[in-house]
């Protein structure tokens, strides 16, 4: 090798290692540059970790929060929800019995409904019958409901006397009507008497939808109390004293006529036995066997002769009979008197003027006998005076005897 191109290699090759240090140096600072670059951006990216971890770590405790907050809400609302449905599943069998019940209510109501002794019905407040039962329909006689719903209540449903505006007036006043008296009209005409409760059915609006409601039969009932009320104007009216006691003859009951008849009032004569009227004309045995009488559920008819509240004595004839139960035990006494004072006064004058009629009639035939007598005799006195021979003698005998009998002749007439 040549020592010039020695040194030229040389001078190239330290040339080239100055440039490769220059680069090298460059590369150096370009690489301190970048670690500090390097350095830099990892410390801004490990503070933005540090801050994202941070987050994080907030985040995460956060979502841990939530998802503890929401653990606990879902198993509050689990629970809440096991609850409803529990209550819903109560609720439902409840719900489940509820509609059984209604089932066996509507079948018990519908029962009551067909087999009712009570006549049941539902009508418009115009009077259209929407219902009736079975024992409606026999009352009434109508054979079914389209037969009795061609009838308007409003027009011919009642008698007369029991206007149907009436039961409207009280039951669209009062909601209701209890023990209604009224008379509905049968089918051939007849009376029915009833006695009707009811109720008016009202809609959301307040108006009338219907009326619903029973009627009971109760024309034996009226019947048999306006008998009673016959009867009982009857006693209270009556001229006979009628007396009704207990068993023991304690006075429960009289009519007017008791206070005209003795002066004793009602209020006077209730609680006091019969005996208060006694005037002792009555021994014993005779009031021992009207008790026997009567109490052997037999009737006794008899004569009292009673003294009045002011003292004064009267007569009456009398029939006692028991009172029975339903067992046919006695539970009261009925007297039923009549004061015969005036008939047997009466009675007694009758008796005296027939006994002197009798007496009359008995003297008139004496008197008549008698005055036949004395008569025949007078004939023959005369006859003989006209054929005695000494007639003057004879004159003053037959004069004599004529005296005598003519005395007789006008005592027969006094007679």
């Amino acid at each position: 090798m040549r020592p010039g191109g020695s040194e030229s290699q040389l001078s190239q090759a330290q040339a080239t290692v100055r440039e490769l240090q220059e680069e090298l140096a460059a590369t150096n600072h370009g690489l301190v540059a970048l670690t500090i670059a390097l350095e830099q951006n990892l410390d801004a990216r490990t503070a933005e970790l540090s801050a994202a971890h941070e987050e994080l770590n907030r985040t995460n405790s956060e979502l841990m929060q939530l998802t503890l907050d929401m653990e606990d809400r879902v198993a509050r609302r689990t629970a809440e929800l096991e609850a409803a449905n529990a209550a819903l599943r109560g609720e439902i069998t409840e719900r489940t019995r509820a509609e059984e019940a209604l089932c066996e209510s509507e079948a018990r109501y519908r029962n009551l409904f067909e087999q009712s002794p009570l006549g049941i019905y539902r009508t418009t407040p115009e009077g259209k019958i929407l219902a009736a039962n079975a024992a409606l329909l026999r009352a009434l006689g109508y054979a079914s409901l389209d037969e009795l719903a061609a009838r308007d209540l409003d027009v011919d449903g009642c008698e007369g006397r029991y206007p149907r505006q009436e039961f409207k007036r009280r039951i669209e006043r009062d909601g209701q009507v209890i023990g209604f008296e009224s008379a509905w009209l049968k089918k051939d005409g007849q009376v029915l008497a009833v006695r009707e409760s009811a109720r008016a059915v009202s809609g959301q609006d307040g108006r009338t939808l219907y009326y619903e409601g029973t009627i009971e039969d109760v024309t034996a009932q009226r019947r048999g109390e306006e008998e009673r009320r016959r009867l009982v104007a009857a006693v209270e009216q009556a001229s006979e004293t009628i007396v009704i006691t207990d068993t023991e003859g304690r006075i429960e009951y009289v009519n007017p006529a008791f206070e005209r008849t003795c002066g004793y009032t009602p209020e006077e004569a209730t609680g006091q036995k019969l005996s208060m009227l006694d005037d002792g004309e009555h021994d014993d045995a005779y009031y021992a066997m009207l008790w026997q009488t009567i109490t052997q559920s037999e009737t006794w008819q008899g004569h009292f002769v009673n003294r009045r509240k002011n003292g004064s004595f009267y007569e009456e004839d009398a029939t006692i009979s028991p009172i029975r139960d339903g067992s046919g035990t006695i539970v009261n006494f009925i007297a039923l008197k009549r004061d015969v004072t005036q008939e047997v006064a009466l009675q007694t004058q009758l008796r005296q003027a027939q006994k002197m009629e009798a007496i009359g009639m008995l003297a008139g035939g004496v008197a008549h006998d008698f005055n036949n007598l004395l008569q025949a005799m007078l004939n023959h006195v005369e006859l003989v005076r006209d054929r005695h021979a000494d007639a003057a003698q004879m004159a003053v005998t037959m004069a004599e005897l004529e005296a005598e009998i003519r005395r007789g002749s006008s005592l027969t007439r006094q007679l």
